[in-house]
């Protein structure tokens, strides 16, 4: 019994041992093969660079141009996208794209479905790099497919984004599984026109696609919506009311500065930091004892943005110093030390350059 024990124990090491040999084989097989191709990569757009830079001046190659091997497509892929990302010259974008419709169209048609995910990823970052407009009709297909993943989709909307094709604004209002940073990445792509659609609904839309819409405006600065955010922040609650008031905040404009004073005292201290950078834009004598309370906030945000406000005001150092003598809160006066203490190095600094 003893024996056999041992005898299957050594049976289970051997066989563990040609499984561990094996797939190290495996693994420095692949990666040998992995390193060929990089390096027949390399010298196939080496040899190809020439005709390519000349095919872009000069929309011509000199021979007919055919794909010897599947390395042919990649070099050729890998180049005019390189060239894309760095050469903004129309004529040289219209050269890109004539070759890649002529040779390309039809392979992309065919990755589009394939059964590979990555094939089909790797397909429509291509078609967004070299612009292939001509490729929506077959992208607007698969949209719908059951088998397209949300990534996909996503890139998907990336490129009806580029292109500003009227389709965007459905399929943005209709999905719901998208990030804050996909639908942002997609709404910064689009022209007026199609954010005007989209903002015509806003109170339809899901929370994720109203709050990217919000920091679209805080991003931008664009005033059109100003009238639109203020009855946001007035009518609304929670994330989105914080996200419209941050994009007013930025905007740094409100058609009365005083109903924003009660926030003051708002039970949410993003509201407090927001007003206190509000108060700052506008620099108004009447509203320091505001900005002075919000000195002595117990968060340390709160107070950091009041004190940036303070600073900001053309007598600061007068200010600052009247709450270092006066205030008997010690955040306040610490915090008023602390920018008084930066305002005199700058100071220093500026003499020192002079």
């Amino acid at each position: 019994m003893f024996n056999q024990e041992i005898l299957f124990l050594s049976i289970l090491n051997l066989v563990l041992f040609v499984g561990l040999i094996s797939l190290l084989g495996y693994l420095v097989i692949r990666k040998f093969i992995e390193i060929k191709h990089q390096n027949q990569l390399a010298d196939v757009k080496n040899k190809l660079q020439p005709s390519v830079i000349n095919y872009l001046l000069e929309g011509y190659f000199g021979n007919s141009f055919t794909f010897k091997k599947r390395v042919y497509l990649q070099a050729m892929e890998e180049l005019f996208v390189n060239y894309a990302e760095v050469l903004t010259e129309e004529k040289v974008k219209m050269h890109i794209l004539d070759f890649a419709d002529h040779h390309f169209k039809h392979i992309y048609v065919k990755n589009l479905s394939s059964r590979r995910w990555s094939t089909r990823m790797n397909t429509l970052y291509y078609i967004e790099e070299l612009g292939m407009e001509s490729l929506i009709p077959t992208m607007l297909n698969r949209m719908d497919h059951r088998k397209t993943s949300q990534t996909e989709k996503v890139q998907m909307l990336r490129i009806l984004a580029t292109f500003q094709h009227p389709k965007i604004v459905e399929y943005v209002s209709e999905f719901n599984f998208m990030s804050d940073s996909d639908y942002k990445g997609i709404l910064l792509k689009l022209n007026h026109q199609l954010l005007d659609l989209l903002f015509l609904n806003y109170h339809q839309h899901n929370a994720q696609l109203k709050y990217a819409l919000l920091d679209v405006i805080y991003i931008t600065s664009n005033l059109q919506y100003i009238h639109l955010v203020e009855d946001i922040f007035k009518h609304s609650i929670g994330e989105e009311r914080i996200r419209s008031y941050k994009a007013l905040v930025k905007l740094g404009y409100a058609q009365d500065i005083n109903k924003f004073i009660p926030l003051v005292h708002s039970m949410v201290w993003e509201e407090r930091m927001l007003t206190a950078k509000l108060l700052g834009t506008v620099k108004e004598q009447q509203y320091l004892p505001a900005l002075r309370e919000l000195l002595r906030d117990p968060i340390w945000w709160v107070r950091t943005q009041a004190g940036h406000a303070i600073a900001s005001y053309p007598n600061s150092t007068e200010i600052l110093q009247d709450v270092v003598q006066t205030e008997q809160d010690q955040f306040a006066k610490d915090l008023a030390l602390e920018w008084l203490q930066k305002g005199v190095k700058n100071e220093n600094a500026r003499n020192h350059l002079e």
